[in-house]
């Protein structure tokens, strides 16, 4: 390897690093709900079960996954007071996948692309499952590069027992076995097929089984899939996703409308040259069946989200430059002055969101960086054996130790107390009325005043709201 991509790529990976330091804190942890539930999951295990110990009854935990909370376990069991330790491995594995991209992609100014888009900074200090499934996915295809050359079942066993952690890191993760033992099977490797498929199979159906016994449903997720299941939401959400993915994530105009004739003309030339790229470079079998499956499900999923583009950001980054450079080579520029001169104009729109980021890290009292004024007033002024109502469960058990149980349409039993806040952040689907979708806070209100709750705290400025639902 040439001394010059050495340098570059340690340029790239140390301002990665600088980076991700800088965006630490852009969000407070509990902000988005599941990673309070990933702590809560991750509290559990040390105490030697896997159950939702922010509802009152504290019943198995089913709607998440066991995979993140056990790598965030020994962290909560050594450092009980304090998130940071989870939040640094979070860098650290986004750190480890962008040393792997650039063994796996060869391309040290994707792999650049990729690293320094503000999606992967955002998200490279919060306490999800994002950061480590991408790190994941790009070890699992190291694995798998290496076994593929050798013979014998031996060789499968670290890459089933990958792609089965993947699984237990986010559902979507099945997408990993199911594409590796379709691989081999095309290549006519049946035995080996055979075997993963098996092992895949023994690694990950006892959790289906557990939930089917414990919740009446192995997964309770396919019932979203199964809603989402129609023309419709596969237009929608396509157009979605290639504006995220080409006009937000790796190339931003600064100030460009949402959704305007800027960043529909930037998604439409960038997806053009990517498909060229993908067509151009030929990507191995088995991560085309992967990508392929982990795109259908996403298409055809109700909920939207940009942080869902996050594992597949390296390999758009390269088929995009790869793409890029083949054309500029059809005019005589050399692929090397291609990659670098799209590393500089990515770089340069990042610039004002980089810039956006760390300073909205460094900021006390925004709603992204600071809980709401609710949870401190919730601390002060209710028992600690409260139970509350709430659409943000998890958040509120992790800020304030009351338990909750989530708000469904319905005014729940049991419920002392009712927290409204606003939902516009929450993850939903398109309509907005689906029965997994947040309960509106308008509705909420209703739903609190319509049953004679008391109002016993209000702070319009962020527009929260305590109802006493019981004497």
């Amino acid at each position: 390897m040439d001394r010059a991509r050495l340098r570059l790529e340690a340029v790239l990976l140390g301002l990665c690093a600088a980076l991700c330091l800088a965006s630490l804190g852009a969000y407070y942890v509990g902000f988005f709900n599941d990673d309070a539930f990933y702590l809560v999951g991750a509290r559990s295990l040390l105490g030697g079960s896997f159950t939702e110990l922010s509802h009152p009854a504290q019943p198995p935990l089913s709607a998440y996954l066991p995979g993140y909370p056990l790598l965030l376990a020994p962290l909560v069991g050594l450092f009980p007071n304090s998130v940071l330790p989870c939040q640094l491995l979070s860098i650290a594995l986004t750190l480890g996948a962008v040393l792997l991209a650039f063994r796996l992609l060869g391309e040290a100014a994707a792999v650049g692309l990729f690293a320094l888009s503000p999606l992967a900074l955002s998200l490279s200090g919060t306490v999800l499952s994002d950061p480590a499934y991408l790190f994941l996915t790009m070890l699992l295809l190291a694995a798998v590069r290496a076994a593929w050359k050798e013979e014998g079942l031996r060789r499968w066993v670290p890459s089933c027992l990958l792609a089965s952690f993947a699984f237990y890191l986010r559902p979507v993760g099945a997408a990993f076995p199911i594409a590796l033992a379709a691989a081999l099977f095309l290549e006519k490797r049946r035995r080996e097929a055979l075997f993963c498929a098996a092992l895949c199979a023994a690694l990950i159906l006892p959790w289906l089984l557990r939930n089917a016994l414990l919740g009446g449903s192995g997964l309770p997720y396919a019932g979203e899939l199964v809603s989402g299941l129609n023309v419709s939401t596969l237009w929608v959400n396509s157009a979605f996703y290639a504006r995220e993915l080409f006009a937000r994530a790796l190339f931003r105009w600064p100030n460009a409308a949402p959704g305007g004739a800027l960043e529909a003309a930037t998604a439409a030339a960038c997806l053009m040259l990517s498909a060229w790229g993908a067509w151009r470079e030929r990507p191995s079998r088995f991560l085309t069946l992967y990508l392929g499956l982990y795109a259908a499900v996403h298409l055809l999923w109700p909920k939207v989200s940009g942080r869902y583009l996050l594992p597949v950001l390296p390999f758009a980054a390269a088929t995009l430059v790869f793409g890029a450079e083949d054309l500029a080579e059809r005019f005589g520029v050399r692929r090397g002055r291609t990659s670098l001169a799209m590393l500089a104009l990515g770089a340069v729109l990042f610039a004002p969101t980089w810039w956006k980021i760390a300073s909205a890290a460094r900021l006390k009292g925004t709603p992204l960086t600071t809980p709401p004024k609710v949870y401190e007033w919730i601390r002060r002024e209710t028992p600690p054996g409260a139970v509350f109502a709430a659409e943000s469960d998890g958040r509120l058990f992790l800020l304030t130790g009351r338990r909750a149980l989530r708000l469904r349409g319905a005014l729940p039993r049991g419920a002392d107390y009712a927290l409204v806040l606003p939902t516009g952040d929450a993850i939903r689907t398109r309509s907005g009325r689906d029965a997994h979708d947040p309960l509106p806070a308008r509705a909420a209100r209703a739903l609190f005043e319509a049953a004679g709750a008391e109002k016993v705290f209000e702070d319009p400025s962020e527009g929260s709201a305590v109802y006493r639902l019981r004497g």
